[in-house]
């Protein structure tokens, strides 16, 4: 008779294993994506023409919003 059984015999408990982890668990396929390349970020920046500080989310990648915000083309290059 099983534990369960024993314990609790109004209730019919079932044991499963857990599947195996697949192959791609233990290797990654992708290369990681660079920090100024994420989308759907938060991030913090300073005004040039003020002492004003802003902290924004935005869903487009980072590099194009900041660009927005007039950082020059050749700051994240590498």
């Amino acid at each position: 008779m099983h534990l369960s059984n024993q314990l609790r015999p109004d209730l019919d408990i079932q044991f499963f294993a857990k599947p195996p982890l697949s192959p791609q668990a233990f290797f990654q396929i992708k290369d990681p994506t660079v920090k100024h390349m994420k989308s759907d970020v938060a991030y913090y920046i300073k005004c040039n023409d003020c002492e004003n500080a802003y902290i924004v989310k935005t869903e487009r990648q980072c590099i194009r919003r900041v660009h927005e915000h007039g950082t020059p083309k050749t700051t994240f290059q590498q």
